[in-house]
């Protein structure tokens, strides 16, 4: 009984190490959208050789990313928003 308690939670503790390259792939703001599916696909067939690869390009890439996003947000800030709840037909 005590063997096969440890081998659960031995088997847990595996899955959970083995999971947490993407969990962590995940909760970084590093990646969006499309990039971030293939970046977590790629972490999970290759586990932590696969973060650490995640970590080197987007460390590169980094602050050409965040400058091109920030731009984007700027004008996405002022465009104007058209609310339509208020009309009504007739």
């Amino acid at each position: 009984m005590e063997l096969g308690l440890a081998l659960g939670l031995m088997f847990i503790v595996a899955g959970l190490f083995y999971l947490l390259p993407a969990v962590l792939v995940i909760a970084s703001g590093r990646v969006r959208g499309n990039d971030l599916a293939l970046w977590v696909a790629a972490v999970l067939f290759t586990s932590w050789l696969g973060f650490v690869a995640f970590l080197v390009v987007t460390t590169i890439a980094a602050p050409q990313q965040r400058a091109a996003r920030n731009a984007i947000d700027a004008r996405r800030a002022q465009m104007p928003t058209l609310d339509i709840s208020d009309h009504r037909p007739g």
